[in-house]
């Protein structure tokens, strides 16, 4: 029989080494044994590493990982309750060759380490794989494959910052009820990082207060009393636990985190203290993180964190509450009050602000002072609030510790609402905002209402830090009438702002909007047809260089004069068609040749300048002067329409609306509309209006009528009943024409 190379796994990494060089000098140790092998079936192996952990939340380091060579390998025969070793080798030795066995029952176990090992290191991780396989009468030839796997456990340890600073000289250990493993995993303060392993089982986790515990005499009944914390976990190979040690904030009481895999268990108890262990050191007292200085809250505020926190390992005599607050004093309540020993007004009282303590008392060592809340007891009452405290502390051996001062204001929830002139259409408003001064921003909503009419509640179309923003209120509210706004906290009306008034525009419509109104004068008389300049306004109006709201383009067309008429030359682009909707009038808008080198015999005819016809909100002298002072902000226009095009030539409608201050001139909104279609009978037309600023109150607006939106339009062939005998009086050039009325402005 081989050298028993599996005893020698429990030795040292450096005394195995040892062992086998001087059993291979001494003895030629060969490490094979085989026990009774015989068959005639032919059975090979083949074994792999995983480094995964079962559950495959992390998996080992690579160099914690042994190689395959490195493994042995042995093979047992399942005979009813107790297994017979058949072969044992390394696996460098067994991987290449075949051993002979007979139908039956079998598993090929590998493995590498010491599987009852307990310590810190790569050295200590213990591989093992188990493969069953069969085999049957009939079989030949038989592979075994296996993948080794980590078959002890993986601890890590997590050590919380508060455990750190409440227990300076702790010691954790860990220890498995597996037989014959010796030695149990120990942690002191400085070894968080260190990874241990130790065999599967039901492991005990023990925290000891102070590392003098551990070899504590027993007492008069035989037990060792341990001031700490003690727990059992149940685990299984290759399990990765982590347990996460810390201190409960304001309580003193140990919480473990026991995470196994993908599983976690918290476990929370109290850490028991030894009456005859009592310290000398002094009370630590220690402001939360809202505590550390003079700060601000809101009355509808979160505080939690804001606690002083007191360690005591002498345990409490008194615990004072020195402070500087009117309001405190106007509910009977007197600076250096003792939080341990309050009558029940007193303690009634503090209940209804909303400062709490914790257990205090000369046995316990971990306590707090919580003022989380304060804000939600005082709000809508005592707010502003303004208030300076300090805790002082007073320990069993009469040492004294006074926490700096700090000072909690509560202010009361604000917003502000952003709403002016220039947000007020006649329907709706627009862009409005709300500033959030106190407060949380998303429990803040806007109202608005008339008079002493009840509030609509309106929420913000999205929230940008602590702006609320209002893209759209209302579409049907009222033109010219003043409307209140303010802001509101969480749907309470005691939480509400100072009202702001803003008033709606007015939702005016442009004169002459069906084109009822025309004015008409002779420019040149002729024979048989004047030619006419056509003014879609008032017939009042007089020719002094204000022809009204509308304007076209006819001075320009019809500028030419001569003895004959000659329409071809000097044409009103813009005139009166009596064919409206209503069997009304309407506006009639061509394209038009004109000028004196304009021509037309029997033998054909030249066009010296084409002009598009316009119709427009202006003036026109000697060009195009848009728009006219209007305060409203229409959400659309609408008009009906014919139109015949030439050359596939579209018509353009559009409007614009401004803001005029001197020289300076803003855009504020634009809506247009351009097609080429054939349109034959009256038919509606929308624009929108798109509006870029809401910063400026509307000043001016025009809207804009084209014939043919083209740089250069094109005409017909001249057009006209009347001969040459009549010096082709009412001949013309013409092009697209784009019949228009009932414009008709929107507001929504």
């Amino acid at each position: 029989m081989g050298l028993d190379c599996n005893k020698l796994t429990n030795m040292k990494y450096n005394s195995l080494l040892s062992v086998c060089l001087m059993t291979a000098l001494l003895f030629s140790c060969k490490t094979s044994e085989v026990e009774g092998i015989e068959g005639t079936t032919e059975v090979t192996f083949s074994l792999a590493t995983d480094g995964t952990h079962h559950k495959v939340k992390s998996e080992l380091a690579a160099d914690y990982i042994p190689e395959v060579d490195d493994f042995t390998v042995e093979v047992f025969k399942q005979e009813g309750s107790k297994d017979k070793r058949l072969y044992r080798d390394t696996y460098p030795n067994s991987k290449d060759k075949a051993i002979k066995l007979n139908a039956g029952s079998y598993y090929m176990l590998a493995y590498h380490g010491n599987a009852l090992g307990v310590g810190f290191g790569k050295e200590y991780a213990y591989f093992q794989a188990k493969e069953p396989f069969q085999i049957s009468a009939d079989q030949r030839k038989v592979s075994v494959s296996a993948t080794a796997k980590l078959y002890n456990v993986k601890v890590a340890m997590n050590y919380g910052a508060d455990l750190l600073k409440d227990y300076p000289d702790f010691l954790i250990t860990l220890a498995t009820d597996k037989e014959g493993a010796k030695g149990t995993l120990s942690y002191t303060k400085n070894d968080a990082a260190k990874e241990g392993f130790i065999p599967a089982g039901t492991l005990t986790f023990t925290l000891f207060q102070d590392k003098s515990q551990v070899n504590a005499l027993p007492d008069e009944n035989g037990n060792i009393k341990v001031t700490a914390f003690r727990k059992t976990i149940t685990v299984e190979p290759n399990d990765f636990i982590t347990l996460t040690v810390n201190t409960k904030p304001a309580e003193g009481k140990l919480t473990v985190g026991i995470e196994i895999d993908k599983e976690t268990e918290t476990v929370t108890d109290n850490v028991e203290i030894n009456s005859t262990y009592v310290s000398t050191e002094a009370p630590v007292v220690t402001l939360g993180d809202k505590l550390v200085s003079a700060l601000e809250f809101h009355e509808d505020e979160d505080l939690t964190g804001a606690l002083v926190s007191l360690k005591s390992a002498a345990g409490y005599s008194h615990v004072y509450l020195d402070f500087t607050s009117p309001y405190l004093e106007s509910k009977g309540l007197i600076s250096g009050l003792d939080l341990m020993n309050m009558d029940e007004a007193t303690k009634a009282e503090m209940d209804k602000l909303g400062i709490t303590t914790t257990e205090m008392g000369p046995d316990v060592k971990f306590a707090a002072v919580d003022f989380s809340g304060l804000s939600q007891k005082v709000k809508y009452e005592a707010v502003p609030f303004d208030a300076t405290f300090k805790v002082r502390v007073v320990d069993n051996n009469d040492n004294t510790v006074t926490s700096a001062p700090f000072t909690i204001k509560i202010q009361k929830l604000t917003a502000q609402v952003n709403v002016a002139e220039a947000n007020a259409f006649a329907r709706s408003f627009r862009g409005v905002t709300m500033t959030v001064n106190e407060g949380i921003a998303s429990k803040f909503a806007l109202q608005y209402r008339t008079g002493e009419g009840d509030w609509t509640t309106v929420k913000p179309e999205s929230i940008e830090g602590n702006t609320l923003n209002f893209a759209k209120i209302g579409g049907s509210l009222l033109p010219e009438t003043a409307y209140q706004f303010r802001s509101i906290y969480d749907n309470n009306a005691a939480e509400v702002s100072d009202n702001v008034v803003v008033t709606t525009e007015a939702a005016a419509q442009v004169p002459n909007a069906g084109f009822e109104h025309w004015y008409s004068k002779v420019v040149q008389e002729a024979i048989k047809v004047n030619i006419v300049e056509w003014y879609p306004n008032e017939k009042s109006i007089s020719d002094n260089g204000d022809k009204g709201f509308w304007a076209t383009r006819n001075d320009l067309t019809t500028s030419p004069r001569y003895d004959a008429t000659n329409f071809y030359c000097a044409y009103s682009g813009t005139i009166k068609s009596d064919n409206g909707r209503h069997n009304s009038s309407c506006a009639e808008i061509s394209t038009v040749g004109w000028g004196e080198r304009n021509t037309f015999t029997l033998l054909g005819g030249k066009c010296s300048n084409v002009t598009a016809g316009m119709l427009f909100i202006g003036d026109y002298k000697n060009t195009e002067l848009f728009g006219k002072e209007f305060h409203s902000r229409p959400d659309a226009f609408e008009f009906y329409y014919k139109f015949a095009p030439v050359k596939n030539e579209s018509f353009k409608a559009y409007i614009v609306v401004e803001n005029r201050e001197g020289d300076s001139i803003t855009e504020l909104g634009r809506g247009e509309i351009l097609s080429n279609v054939e349109v034959k009978e009256f038919s509606k037309q929308t624009v929108k209006v798109t509006y870029s600023n809401i910063t400026k109150i509307p000043t001016h607006m025009y809207i804009v009528f084209m014939s043919s939106s083209a740089d250069s339009p094109s005409v017909n062939s001249v057009t006209g009943s009347m001969g040459a005998f009549s010096g082709y009086a009412d001949s013309r050039y013409v092009g697209s024409v784009l019949t228009v009325d009932d414009v008709n402005l929107i507001y929504e």
